[in-house]
């Protein structure tokens, strides 16, 4: 291992790299959740409305006829976004990548665990920090390649 100085600095990592980061998968995860969930919510709203307005309707009520059928509309919209764009599933790849950076800077800062003994602790962190993100894209990486595939229908 060469003792040379490192071209960017453990500051500027810090906060061109780990900050940034890991602003960007709390972000991204904050995003995705109040995604989900609204959607979610569409949907439980909706269903747990159908079977009110159907137990209303008559041969004249031609408007509860149309809300019931609104309604489904609505589900299978909220259900097809849900599915498509996965909300939910980013929401937790992105919180953990980001709970997995904050634990890694927590080792790192306190000497903890594998830095605890490292006689060069600094390019061991920048080594597992980019390998968190590394594991972060390769797994977008291999959704997309899934879903762009002729089998994937």
């Amino acid at each position: 291992m060469s003792s040379a100085k490192p071209l960017l600095e453990e500051q500027a990592y810090m906060q061109q790299r780990v900050e940034n980061q890991l602003k960007w998968f709390e972000e991204k995860s904050a995003w995705n959740q109040d995604r989900y969930k609204r959607l979610r919510m569409i949907a439980i709203t909706f269903s747990a409305l159908i079977p009110l307005l159907v137990g209303f309707i008559q041969e004249n009520t031609m408007l509860l006829k149309i809300l019931a059928g609104l309604a489904g509309v609505a589900i299978a919209i909220a259900e097809g976004w849900l599915s498509l764009y996965k909300y939910q599933e980013n929401w937790i790849q992105y919180r953990a990548t980001a709970e997995a950076l904050k634990r890694e800077t927590f080792l790192y800062k306190t000497g903890a665990a594998e830095y605890r003994n490292e006689k060069a602790p600094y390019p061991l962190f920048v080594e597992r920090i980019e390998a968190i993100i590394k594991g972060d894209t390769q797994n977008w990486q291999q959704y997309i390649s899934k879903n762009d595939s002729p089998t994937a229908a």
